[in-house]
């Protein structure tokens, strides 16, 4: 997408098994609910050159068999170093599971503001870059109130590992969301059930339906749980999806 603007609303739209990245923005204003990237070979989502429109319940599934797929997030200002506008969009309920190469990354002078998140199964689950790093001393980048979960395998979450510092007091958790339940300890493959698909939703734990970023504005949605799925509904993917025609979710 190059240069949408908010007159623009993108919504329900699926991103399957392609070459590239599932999602990217080039600058623009569009905000968009309800979008999936699923195995697809680049980044899930990518915005890059002063992107700053508003999305929710994003969620993305990376390849696991180390060679395909890059990062869930790959967000950039731009190539040239302080170009303006900057990027600074907003994302609230994001699922990110998997990812070869990390799964959010920050870099290039991009900003913006990541809440009420849920990221699985990756040893690097944030990398912020030096040019990053001071978008967020100037109060242009803030992630708060997410679960980080390097281990779905591992009650406690496992040990995730963050390049650049998070703000402090910022109410992100190191916690399993136990998606698909507390069974999903169980699971030999972690995010992914080779018998039943991934399991999208998340269990209603604390580190979930707990200690929430407030939502603000007229586009967000305010729900009580953190990630793009409710632990009590059936998913937003079943029934439209390629991934649920096939049997590959758990919803």
């Amino acid at each position: 997408m190059g240069g949408v603007g908010d007159g623009t609303v993108l919504e329900y739209i699926e991103v399957i098994a392609g070459q590239d990245d599932g999602f990217e923005w080039f600058g623009g204003t569009v905000n968009s609910k309800y979008l999936l990237s699923a195995y697809n070979n680049d980044d899930s989502f990518d915005y890059d050159q002063g992107f700053c429109g508003q999305g929710q319940f994003w969620a993305t599934v990376q390849c696991d068999n180390d060679v395909d797929g890059d990062k869930g997030g790959e967000f950039d200002g731009d190539d040239q170093a302080g170009a303006l506008p900057r990027a600074v969009p907003a994302i609230y309920n994001m699922t990110v599971i998997g990812g070869k190469n990390g799964q959010i990354d920050y870099d290039k002078d991009a900003g913006g503001y990541l809440y009420n998140s849920i990221s699985v199964d990756a040893t690097t689950v944030m990398d912020i870059n030096t040019s990053s790093a001071a978008m967020q001393t100037a109060g242009l980048l803030k992630i708060d109130n997410n679960v980080w979960c390097a281990d779905s395998s591992d009650a406690s979450g496992g040990t995730a590992v963050f390049e650049g510092t998070l703000p402090s007091g910022a109410n992100n958790v190191t916690a399993n969301p136990y998606m698909g339940g507390a069974a999903y300890l169980n699971l030999s493959t972690l995010a992914r059930d080779a018998q039943n698909g991934v399991t999208w939703k998340p269990s209603q734990v604390p580190a979930v339906v707990s200690n929430l970023a407030p939502y603000t504005g007229n586009f967000f949605t305010a729900v009580t749980y953190k990630g793009a799925f409710s632990p009590v509904a059936t998913a937003w993917t079943a029934g439209w999806t390629v991934g649920s025609q096939l049997g590959y979710f758990v919803e």
